[in-house]
């Protein structure tokens, strides 16, 4: 049970005992706390497959379940902002963070983390000098001294002290697109931050690609602070000099549900480019401020290449990949009395039976009159444990030599056949 009445811990213990479905997502698990308490909350509890926001209020929400869509893509990203180290492990110029904490973007001291962030090494951009430590102050019966917040300072630091992550990506799959590009904006916010990349995963559609895979629409975003605006690039308002872009890169277009041309690796305009040198941004502070007059970032020595290529096929591979067969498709009925099973209908004779009208069952190989049946099936054969079976974690698996995947049972094969024989008397 969740109540506002209870502890951070009591709800969130409650979610693991009992389990959380994307339906709920977010979920509040915690209101008005300090931070303090939401400071020791993460100290003490190991929190992986969820992805937490924390708003300025101190409101506490849940609002992702790393499924195999979102650490996959985090993988992949992973190895996109490796690649300008030239395989160098150990002290490389870049450093890639999975989950970091930072301090939220006017968020009087509340943590946040991104799914990745890009900082430079400590060897090059050292630890900013920590403030002074605060008095000591007496607090029940006791004399403690203040934990200190550094979110106020310039130039500003993450969590544990060391210069802010300069490149942030967050992944969405149960997140919303609107609560992702919130999130990405906020991150903007913060001068330092140089590039967010946001990528939002859709549910899968019904229909499947050439391999038998369900299809996804997929969006990537990226707000960045260019020199000089390029055609694509939309302004944001209220945030001066930061643009964003915008690509559609999942099997079909989110806006007009066609089928997009990222088809392939290497296409120019799947590709999002991030010049390496913003990871290295460190302007000189006058006066207390960043003195950004004719500075200009240069990355250092060691650097293998002068931008990140972010190829949007890989990561759209690797999600549809992840795209098994939901619990129960959008057209399916449950049938009555047998838990698990679902039944699917198609309409496809030159008439609907059920309004006399003409169907749109017209051509061969039309998505919505082709029956799809996993090759998987005919080879399903669990364990027999205690007399039953025993399918728990099981998977069918196809042998080698099978050919393809799926069956494609063709609606209109069927209605031709049967126009062609029938008894015209």
């Amino acid at each position: 049970m969740i109540s506002q009445f209870l502890s951070l811990e009591r709800n969130f213990r409650s979610v693991e005992e009992k389990g959380l479905k994307e339906k709920h997502l977010p979920l509040q698990i915690g209101w008005h706390l300090s931070v303090e308490t939401i400071d020791a909350f993460f100290e003490r509890h190991e929190t992986p497959g969820y992805k937490f926001d924390i708003d300025s209020k101190g409101n506490v929400f849940i609002v992702e379940m790393e499924g195999p869509e979102h650490t996959t893509t985090i993988r992949i990203l992973t190895h996109f902002f490796n690649v300008p180290n030239g395989g160098i492990g150990r002290n490389s110029p870049i450093e890639v963070e999975v989950n970091s904490a930072h301090y939220r973007s006017h968020g009087g001291g509340n943590p946040s983390s991104s799914d990745l962030a890009i900082r430079p090494n400590l060897n090059i951009i050292p630890r900013p000098l920590p403030p002074p430590l605060p008095p000591r102050r007496r607090r029940f019966g006791r004399t403690v001294r203040p934990r200190i917040y550094r979110h106020l300072e310039i130039p500003p630091v993450d969590r544990g002290g060391r210069p802010h992550a300069r490149i942030m990506c967050e992944i969405a799959v149960s997140q919303s697109y609107d609560d992702l590009k919130a999130k990405c904006n906020l991150w903007m916010l913060q001068e330092y931050v140089r590039c967010v990349l946001g990528i939002k995963i859709y549910k899968k559609w019904v229909t499947r690609n050439a391999t038998g895979q369900f299809d996804r629409c997929m969006i990537a975003i990226l707000w960045s602070r260019p020199p000089a605006r390029l055609p694509r690039q939309v302004a944001v308002p209220r945030q001066p000099g930061v643009f964003t872009e915008e690509w559609n890169f999942g099997t079909i277009n989110y806006h007009d549900g066609r089928a997009t041309t990222c088809i392939a690796p290497n296409l120019p305009n799947y590709q999002i480019t991030i010049p390496v040198r913003e990871v290295f941004w460190n302007p000189p502070i006058v006066g207390g401020v960043p003195n950004t007059a004719r500075y200009a970032p240069v990355a250092p020595a060691g650097v293998a290449i002068s931008n990140f290529i972010i190829d949007l096929f890989d990561i759209q591979q690797e999600a549809i990949l992840w795209s098994r067969p939901p619990a129960r498709l959008p057209r399916q009925v449950a049938v009555p009395r047998q838990p698990g099973v679902f039944t699917e209908e198609w309409n496809f004779g030159t008439i609907n039976y059920h309004d006399g009208r003409a169907t749109t069952c017209i051509a061969p190989n039309l998505p919505n009159y082709q029956i799809t049946i996993p090759v998987r099936e005919v080879f399903w054969n669990p364990p027999i444990v205690g007399g039953v079976p025993n399918t728990a974690r099981y998977a069918p698996v196809a042998p080698a030599g099978v050919a393809i995947s799926n069956f494609i049972i063709d609606l209109f094969d069927i209605q031709q056949e049967v126009l062609e024989n029938q008894d015209n008397n």
